[in-house]
């Protein structure tokens, strides 16, 4: 009977971080939704923006790699990502010092994708 209780006690623990975790992860979602929903608003007015050169001034955002290339760099710091991507060349020589075929690794992601 005491280890019945024990068990149950146990469980009931268990249980109860499970849910905090994921109480934890539903709040996290939900900030994303909210930060989501910022940036669409951010979209549509840049769409009804018009720029000096006719074109839409979202073109004109996307166009910024240096922005684009801040907002990736703080992706990676908020998910702890500490690694430096490497380029076109680097990743072209490593592939081939793990004898892997120059498409080898993006053919298996798609075949992957379309199973």
């Amino acid at each position: 009977m005491e280890t019945e209780v024990m068990d149950t006690t146990v469980a009931v623990q268990e249980l109860t971080e499970k849910v905090l975790r994921l109480e934890q992860e539903v709040a996290g979602l939900r900030q994303l939704e909210q930060e989501v929903t910022g940036l669409r608003q951010e979209v549509a007015e840049l769409k009804n923006k018009p720029a000096p050169n006719g074109q839409a001034a979202i073109t004109d955002h996307l166009a910024d790699k240096e922005m684009i290339r801040r907002a990736f760099d703080q992706f990676l710091a908020e998910e702890g990502i500490q690694v430096q991507p490497v380029g076109v060349e680097k990743l072209r020589e490593m592939m081939m010092q793990a004898n892997l075929e120059p498409n080898e690794l993006s053919r298996d992601l798609i075949a992957m994708r379309d199973e």
